[in-house]
């Protein structure tokens, strides 16, 4: 089964009726992309302050793509648990419909994977997200859905570069302190 990339992608960008916290939250995302995008055009903005806005606007497209996947996998969870639940007649368990189509279950899969995937080529707001991407890569769940390792390596190595390229507050201080270590222990002549 072959799963188009771009199907993938649009899977992390779905949103709910504007209604109360979720319009709050979304008009707060929106505002964080906004300046995002006047970042890279203000000239006097300093790198710290320039590098953490746009590491808030991917923090807020990973979220969104973890919350996706936690709930594809968590359905997956909830069906396999009510199979195993009315087979076994646990109390309670008639109250639902009956699961017993492997198939309901199959799909439930194909979609927490579908949406696995997603995630891994949302781009990384941070190193440990970078990890995670590569746990995930070692662990093949995207190789059921139709997705080569080299898609995603390719993802991974791109969030890399571009978290190197916009170090945080930490990693920049990091940097300094380096040089001066190096000056320290191999001064100019």
């Amino acid at each position: 089964m072959s799963t188009n990339i771009n199907e993938i992608a649009q899977i992390i960008s779905f949103h709910a009726p504007d209604r109360g916290w979720k319009a709050t939250v979304r008009a707060k995302r929106a505002k964080r992309q906004g300046m995002a995008r006047e970042a890279e055009q203000d000239p006097t903005m300093n790198d710290t302050a320039r590098n953490h806005r746009f590491r808030q606007a991917r923090r807020d497209a990973w979220r969104d793509a973890d919350r996706l996947t936690h709930f594809a996998r968590a359905r997956t969870e909830w069906h396999t648990s009510l199979q195993t639940a009315q087979s076994w007649s646990v109390p309670g368990a008639a109250e639902y419909p009956r699961c017993d189509d492997p198939q309901n279950r199959s799909e439930g899969v194909t979609a927490w994977r579908t949406a696995l995937v997603a995630q891994m080529l949302t781009p990384a707001p941070d190193q440990g997200a970078v990890n995670w991407k590569k746990a995930q890569l070692r662990a093949g769940q995207h190789r059921h859905v139709g997705v080569k390792d080299e898609t995603l390596q390719r993802a991974i190595d791109a969030d890399v570069e571009w978290l190197e390229a916009h170090p945080s507050r930490k990693s920049i201080a990091a940097s300094r302190q380096a040089k001066k270590d190096y000056a320290e222990e191999f001064p100019p002549e």
